[in-house]
């Protein structure tokens, strides 16, 4: 029985964890937005998140920026990596979660459903607020 109770705590200390989730507030009539956030895969493998769902776009893509030819471009990529032990950050040049073809215009503080599916079979669906963000001056 001990050893049940032990496995037990262990098999949640290994469950993904999701934070510093956030959808971007783009002016209204914009059809499309991003999703940021940071994962951490605290467990000894890794993982893959493989496909995000949500009701407020017609369709919601795992991008990533690459540079390509001096230019960067956006990709669309089959699943984003969770390295064991580490976090992964989708950020804004970075790895991040496209919804195309949004429904209606977000509003500032909304609340976005979206469900996440990773490669072990795990889903779980987080709920990220509409945030606007401050707008970045690139030094050149």
């Amino acid at each position: 029985m001990k050893f049940l109770i032990i496995f037990l705590l262990s098999f949640n200390l290994y469950a993904i964890e999701i934070s510093n989730e956030r959808v971007r507030l783009l002016p209204p009539g914009s059809p499309t937005t991003a999703l940021f956030m940071d994962i951490e895969n605290p467990s000894n493998k890794d993982i893959y998140l493989l496909k995000a769902e949500s009701n407020i776009s017609r369709k919601v893509e795992l991008h990533n920026h690459i540079i390509k030819d001096g230019m960067m471009k956006m990709e669309e990529v089959s699943k984003i990596k969770i390295s064991a032990k580490s976090k992964t950050q989708l950020k804004p040049g970075g790895l991040h979660i496209m919804m195309i073809g949004l429904k209606n215009n977000l509003k500032e503080g909304q609340e976005v459903e979206v469900k996440l599916s990773f490669d072990d079979g795990k889903t779980t669906t987080i709920k990220p607020k509409v945030v606007k963000f401050k707008a970045h001056h690139h030094k050149r």
